[in-house]
């Protein structure tokens, strides 16, 4: 019994030691679960701040369709890129140049060899107007003048007069600077501008603040005459140049013949004493003097043309 009870008196001694352990324990227990879980919060902090590494790829994934793509979008910028560039070239105004020289002016100049070869054709009028000529003014010291002069207008003049080998009433409207006037063809000369004469006409644009023609229309203009001298006509076009000469042949206007056979008439009428025939031959002679006289003062009328300004 005495052993019993000292065992229990030992046992009751450890109680407090045991419980005091096992608080311990369970404190120790408690704050390892407080570390791991606070470990835990910092470990998925870090990962929410730094970011999620991108996963590899693969072969198939580098060399893929996607390169036709990209041709297909460079294509689409390049194209784009040359319609940007049309755009500005067509919103951009084309630069205009203008002839310099006396060599490309007398692309477009006619002689009277030329005017001669079409001035029965129906266009005649659309193909020389814009074409320049070198006309004869007049003289200056006992030498021929010829001044530079565009062809502006065709007109039709009160004399029938000859042309090489044809006949015509035409007559042109022409300008050198500020200057018109107008002249019949065949004062027009068969030889080309000199250097004076072109610098002649160039100096006085320039001192009328007028442009010289473009290169554009000189050489649209000298492809016109190349077309017009090597024109195949049709028949319409025929007929109209057969018309054009016979007009100029059934009424010829030679006041100077036909007095010469109302004298040759009159004198046999008075030898045979027909005096009535005399009388009225007479008041014929006299119709004929007061047309040649009114025909004359109008071609001077026409020539001199004061209503125009003569050029210098």
């Amino acid at each position: 019994d005495c052993s019993v009870s000292l065992y229990f008196i030992q046992f009751q001694k450890l109680i407090p030691v045991l419980a005091d352990k096992g608080k311990l324990t369970a404190i120790d227990e408690l704050k390892a679960k407080r570390e791991a879980h606070k470990a835990k919060l910092k470990s998925n902090e870090r990962r929410s701040r730094s970011p999620e590494p991108k996963p590899l790829l693969k072969t198939k994934d580098v060399y893929t369709d996607d390169d036709d793509d990209d041709e297909k979008s460079l294509s689409s910028s390049v194209s784009s890129a040359e319609s940007a560039d049309e755009s500005d070239r067509e919103s951009t105004p084309e630069v205009v140049r203008y002839i310099s020289t006396k060599e490309q002016l007398s692309k477009i100049r006619l002689s009277r060899f030329k005017l001669e070869k079409c001035v029965h054709l129906p266009f005649f009028k659309d193909t020389v107007c814009g074409c320049f000529i070198r006309i004869g003014i007049g003289d200056k010291m006992g030498k021929k003048v010829y001044r530079v002069a565009e062809i502006f207008d065709v007109v039709t003049t009160p004399k029938t007069y000859s042309l090489g080998n044809v006949k015509t009433n035409k007559g042109l409207k022409v300008r050198h600077g500020l200057a018109e006037n107008m002249y019949r063809l065949e004062f027009v000369s068969n030889q080309d501008f000199t250097e004076s004469e072109f610098m002649k006409w160039k100096t006085t644009l320039e001192a009328n603040n007028l442009k010289l023609p473009p290169v554009k229309f000189v050489d649209t203009k000298h492809k016109q005459i190349q077309e017009a001298m090597n024109h195949d006509f049709t028949e319409e076009e025929i007929e109209y140049i057969v018309k054009e000469k016979q007009k100029f042949r059934k009424n010829p206007r030679n006041y100077a013949a036909k007095k010469s056979d109302i004298l040759t008439q009159k004198q046999l009428a008075e030898t045979v004493g027909d005096y009535a025939e005399v009388e009225k031959l007479k008041a014929d002679l006299e119709d004929i003097e007061v047309d040649a006289d009114r025909l004359s003062k109008k071609e001077k009328s026409t020539d001199c043309d004061s209503a125009l300004i003569p050029l210098l």
